[in-house]
């Protein structure tokens, strides 16, 4: 406001009570004025406290919710976990099992391949050396015979023949 020079009035007789009655409505006029807006802010705080208390209540009841539901997922989270471990450890016994029981069979089987050839390689080699041996037994036979029918009288007069032979054909050459 502005800063205002002092006024000098002059007032007639009763005007300074009539001044004094007006200051007395405009007081007791702004006095009822402050105290109706502060019992509506007196409501509405009330009403602000009972929303916030509201709301309050709300946020503990959501949070004591989310817990219990966190608790539940938690709880349902690890009995699948658990199911699903189970499973998954029964499936690898059932596979490890499968396994070896697979392999035992071509173990099995290589060791019957392997012994099969070992038999047939041994019974083909035994085949091989008795005959290499009844080839030599012949063999033997037919240098003894030969040197028995060369120590005949009839062998050396023929072999003495055939060298005369050779030895003409080798001068007439």
């Amino acid at each position: 406001m502005r800063v205002l020079a002092k006024v000098y009035l002059e007032l007639p007789d009763g005007g300074l009570h009539d001044l004094e009655q007006r200051i007395d409505q405009l007081q007791h006029m702004q006095v009822s004025y402050m105290s109706e807006r502060l019992t509506s802010m007196s409501d509405e705080l009330m009403t602000a406290q009972a929303s916030i208390a509201g709301l309050t209540d709300a946020l503990i009841e959501e949070q004591a919710f989310r817990q219990e539901f966190e608790q539940a997922v938690r709880g349902e989270i690890k009995h699948e976990s658990n199911n699903l471990g189970a499973q998954v450890r029964k499936w690898l016994e059932n596979l490890e099992t499968k396994l070896c029981n697979h392999f035992e069979d071509v173990l099995h089987s290589l060791e019957s391949r392997v012994v099969q050839d070992f038999q047939d390689l041994w019974q083909w080699t035994n085949e091989e050396c008795r005959k290499a041996t009844d080839g030599q037994k012949e063999l033997d036979e037919k240098v003894s015979a030969f040197k028995a029918e060369a120590r005949t009288p009839t062998a050396y007069s023929k072999l003495s023949a055939r060298i005369d032979d050779l030895c003409d054909s080798v001068v007439k050459e």
